[in-house]
């Protein structure tokens, strides 16, 4: 699955699965994030496909990019072979001036009774000065090999010397110099100076044995994390420009670590990236169906809004594609947009946001609690992220491109909430829910404790110790969310009675559902893990021997 990956390539991945990456993570790392991510456990397909998109769009980018490159060059090229023709040029017309010049000369030193009468003469006499020229160099005929100094002549005299007649050797820096001695030679060759490098390559192996040794540490009890300095930033943000409108829904802002001025052009990489998904939809109807169904959706709930670019003021576009998978029986597309496709200034929207990380407890402490209650129940957020709005001076930097038809004009629209695969999303999202637990608290004192420590993402795993108490929590839940404008749904629980009051609510009958990856059988009451028993190999590599330890770490 992760063969031919890039770390650029699994850092989009992870954004786009509501993940976060320090920017020095190594490509050991990214792997372990994404495969701890909920979607790998749930559907390791849909990653899978995410991946192989991921890295066939970077290189469709690297394509045009290259042939760019091989244009500009050829161009270059083209340049230079003018310029080639125009020095050569001028250098033949220089010999020929030179020619006509030492044709005066050697009638005046009377060496050549050569005339310049006729063009046979004129071309004897230029091969007598480039091909013949040690037959003129009376002064010393082995003028290239070094002897002692003989005599020494003052400045007084080397004008004295001096006749006219000069000419540089074509392809170096040698002079000749006419005198009353002859032609003499000075200036300078090229010499090899170049010395033998011994070169040899040493791999260091440290984050392959700091990657394995993490796998046996993971029994060890984790310390508490440090805030760090973008988190405080975050927080700050998010209490300063956080509000609520009249029917209870949050609206917030992206934490910008620049001026959105800093990006550049991106409409075009956009319209590049939308012709090349029509391609795919054009030929499959049902693929087409399902992707024109989303997006209508999505501007009917009015999660988006069309709009008149005029291509005045800062904004950013966001290529966007689909993941179809058509065996599935329930979810057959998932559509993901591309915060991370770089503007003409070679900076992204992710680029410029603080990636703060998550405000929320870690997967094994959420699990823990889930197996302690007597009576559990799990429940999901629906459409979680697209509950809650964008600062509308921030829906610029949300635009996507759509057309009804491979002949229709293209439409640009922006995104009105917090959208999947942008950097601070996942932080944006579980701080509004932590900030709806704190201004709701006196309302709901069962719900939002459980909304503050049994969340992780859009999942609630959560129970009690008593049936009755599980219904009034459920009921404090599904009311309290009502308040914001989210609704609950995909109940399950480990008792009938849990799910029996919420007929009016989507619920799960089936016999096995995922708890944060994890197959749970609420009638049994436990986890499930299933091994696939493979054909032992006939040798084992390391990329085998990690493999395998990764999926007993993760199930």
């Amino acid at each position: 699955m992760f063969k031919n990956c890039r770390k650029e390539d699994l850092r989009i991945v992870a954004l786009e699965l509501g993940e976060t990456a320090a920017e020095k993570v190594t490509i050991v790392e990214l792997t372990e994030i994404i495969k701890e991510n909920k979607y790998f456990k749930e559907d390791v397909e849909f990653v899978k496909e995410l991946i192989q998109y991921t890295i066939e769009d970077r290189k469709n980018v690297e394509e045009d990019r290259k042939r760019a490159e091989e244009d500009r060059k050829r161009e270059r090229i083209e340049e230079d072979r003018k310029k080639e023709a125009e020095n050569r040029l001028r250098e033949k017309e220089l010999e020929l001036e030179l020619a006509c010049l030492n044709v005066r000369v050697n009638s005046d030193n009377e060496r050549t009774g050569e005339g310049c009468n006729s063009l046979d003469a004129l071309v004897k006499s230029v091969r007598i000065l480039t091909v013949k020229v040690p037959n003129r160099l009376e002064a010393d005929r082995n003028f290239n090999i070094p002897e002692r100094v003989q005599i020494l002549l003052g400045a007084e005299v080397f004008y004295e010397l001096m006749l006219p007649g000069q000419f540089k050797m074509e392809g170096s820096n040698v002079i000749f110099q006419n005198t009353v001695f002859g032609f003499i030679v000075f200036g300078s060759t090229s010499a090899d100076t170049k010395r033998k490098e011994h070169c040899g390559f040493i791999q260091a192996t440290d984050n392959l044995v700091h990657s394995i040794k993490k796998f046996w540490e993971i029994e060890n009890v984790e310390t508490d994390s440090v805030k760090t300095i973008e988190l405080d930033i975050c927080e700050d943000h998010f209490k300063n420009t956080h509000s609520r409108d009249d029917q209870g829904r949050y609206t917030v802002a992206m934490p910008l670590k620049e001026d959105p001025s800093c990006l550049g052009e991106s409409r075009q990489t956009a319209i590049q990236s939308l012709h090349s998904l029509w391609k795919r939809l054009s030929r499959d109807k049902e693929y087409l169906s399902l992707y024109e169904k989303f997006l209508q959706e999505y501007e009917d709930l009015g999660h988006m809004r069309e709009i008149n670019a005029d291509g005045s003021g800062v904004s950013f576009y966001m290529p966007h594609h689909g993941v179809y998978r058509r065996e599935k029986s329930t979810t057959k597309l998932r559509t993901v947009f591309n915060a991370s496709s770089p503007s003409t200034s070679g900076k992204s929207l992710n680029s410029i946001q603080f990636n703060s990380g998550l405000v929320q407890d870690d997967l094994f402490s959420i699990m823990v609690r889930f197996r302690k209650h007597k009576y559990a129940f799990t429940t999901v957020i629906e459409k979680m992220f697209r509950m809650i709005n964008i600062h509308p001076e921030q829906t610029c930097l949300q635009r996507i491109l759509w057309k009804k038809g491979i002949g229709e004009p293209i439409k640009t629209y922006e995104l009105t909430t917090v959208t999947y695969g942008t950097v601070s999303a996942p932080y944006l999202a579980m701080r509004t829910l932590k900030q709806l637990a704190m201004d709701e608290a006196n309302n709901f004192p069962l719900a939002a404790p459980v909304v503050l420590s049994d969340c992780y993402m859009d999942d609630i795993l959560s129970g009690s110790e008593s049936i009755e108490e599980v219904i009034e929590l459920q009921h404090q839940l599904i009311e309290m969310f009502k308040t914001a404008g989210m609704h609950l749904h995909k109940w399950c629980g480990n008792l009938p009675e849990i799910t029996s009051n919420l007929q009016e609510y989507a619920f799960l009958e089936s016999d096995e559902t995922k708890a944060l990856g994890i197959i749970w059988n609420p009638k049994l009451d436990c986890f499930l893990f299933r091994i696939e028993q493979q054909r032992r190999p006939t040798s084992f590599t390391k990329r085998m021997v990690l493999s395998t330890i990764a999926r007993i770490f993760d199930p």
